[in-house]
């Protein structure tokens, strides 16, 4: 998670958003995977591809996370990280018709950020998670490289195109061996 966090805010220092989106941003890619603290640790370590059923388990964790955040302080984020898997060719929570058109949240609930300004928010986050997948080895794939890596984004992140680009000129050789943090392999995204 912490990688996540940290090129997502890299991203966004690119984008001079207001101090209150990179707090937004921030604990949203911090939470982003909070929920997979609900899906059982041997699924999510699981050595090998994950069959068609575990991984819609896996994938009840933006759900599970949304709901397991529920304080005030984190509204926006939760909006932000509830949203940021729907930038991929096969998105999810929510998909079809209802797939980024709004974040349905009462009112009351709303704070400054509008949707076109969290569905900015949630591309950077997706962006950066998309990316950190694909450089880093889980324990059920390799890492690949930044050709494989340049493939899939331009083919399954359906956000702003810039972002890939933007990744890719920023971190273009050997990725992985530019982080100094360790690679956890249950940490997935």
């Amino acid at each position: 998670m912490l990688r996540v966090a940290e090129l997502t805010i890299d991203l966004a220092f690119q984008y001079c958003l207001p101090y209150e989106a990179f707090e937004i941003l921030g604990n949203a890619a911090l939470l982003h995977d909070f929920g997979k603290k609900r899906i059982e640790h041997s699924l999510l370590s699981k050595n090998g591809p994950l069959t068609p059923e575990e991984y819609q388990k896996i994938r009840q964790h933006v759900r599970l996370g949304f709901i397991a955040i529920s304080s005030e302080k984190f509204v926006d984020a939760r909006r932000v990280f509830i949203a940021h898997h729907e930038f991929k060719t096969d998105s999810y929570p929510r998909s079809g018709t209802e797939r980024r058109k709004t974040i349905r949240f009462p009112a009351k609930n709303r704070r400054k950020q509008d949707d076109g300004g969290i569905m900015q928010l949630a591309q950077i986050l997706a962006a950066a998670d998309i990316f950190d997948a694909l450089i880093f080895r889980r324990s059920y794939k390799g890492q690949f490289d930044r050709f494989k890596v340049q493939d899939i984004m331009e083919r399954d992140f359906t956000g702003n195109r810039l972002l890939v680009h933007q990744l890719l000129e920023r971190y273009p050789v050997q990725v992985s061996l530019t982080f100094n943090l360790p690679d956890l392999k249950s940490s997935a995204g």
